[in-house]
């Protein structure tokens, strides 16, 4: 089991009101992790911090974001994975799957692990955003933010490019941001209308995270019964073959 340091970069990641959006962990020895590095540069700055001769655990967030009559609101999607540089030694290599699930609890409150190495292509915005959409139920946002200064786009926007560099730029020169350059477009339902689908919408996914959350804990009390009844089971069988 690997010694990890506190978990108080990756709760500044996932706390909305620190800036800090992302984290990554290196071994200072075979079972030790440090931390890397962290920072407010989202998705590019983190994948720009990877080594191609280690073996590093990471995490960012992405933002879902709608704004409808007025009313703006964002969704954190976390995102945690394991890499595998293209120069890690082959003897080396066995650490992210023999400790991936004890650092997984690290990142606590992930929505996606990754595994992700030699190349950081499974990183690309576009493939991200493609994993959320399909994993987001119903509701998709219609913009996503993932921390840069090209600030919250539409997959499609996403999809031609350019992406966030590690320094904040745009890959492609003379784009200006997509946020800014594609306004949005004109909504026909009235301001009012919008804000109560925009809060309807939201109750839905928690219902739905709710009653996700309260199946899981029947499910465990239900296990916990089913343990103890076979526990006594086991006794009273031990007993009468005692007697």
């Amino acid at each position: 089991m690997p010694t990890l340091p506190a978990r108080i970069m990756w709760s500044a990641v996932t706390n909305p009101n620190d800036p800090t959006n992302w984290v990554l962990l290196r071994f200072a020895s075979k079972k030790v992790l440090e931390i890397h590095g962290s920072g407010q540069g989202g998705r590019a700055e983190c994948v720009a911090n990877l080594k191609p001769d280690e073996v590093m655990f990471g995490g960012f967030v992405v933002y879902g974001v709608d704004t409808r009559g007025g009313v703006t609101s964002k969704r954190a999607k976390f995102i945690h994975f394991a890499w595998v540089g293209a120069k890690v030694r082959i003897m080396d290599r066995s650490r992210a799957s023999a400790m991936g699930n004890d650092v997984s609890d690290w990142f606590g409150g992930a929505h996606m692990t990754l595994r992700v190495g030699p190349d950081t292509d499974d990183l690309d915005e576009i493939e991200i955003v493609k994993r959320l959409l399909s994993s987001g139920g119903a509701h998709k946002p219609k913009l996503y933010d993932f921390g840069g200064s090209l600030g919250p786009r539409t997959p499609e926007d996403i999809t031609k490019g350019p992406q966030e560099q590690s320094d904040g730029t745009a890959a492609a020169s003379g784009e200006s941001k997509a946020a800014e350059a594609s306004p949005a477009a004109p909504i026909a339902a009235t301001p009012v209308d919008d804000a109560k689908e925009a809060e309807a919408e939201a109750a839905k996914e928690a219902a739905a995270e709710k009653k996700l959350a309260d199946e899981a804990a029947a499910a465990e009390v239900r296990a916990q019964k089913a343990a103890k009844e076979a526990k006594a089971a086991a006794k009273k069988r031990e007993k009468e073959e005692v007697r």
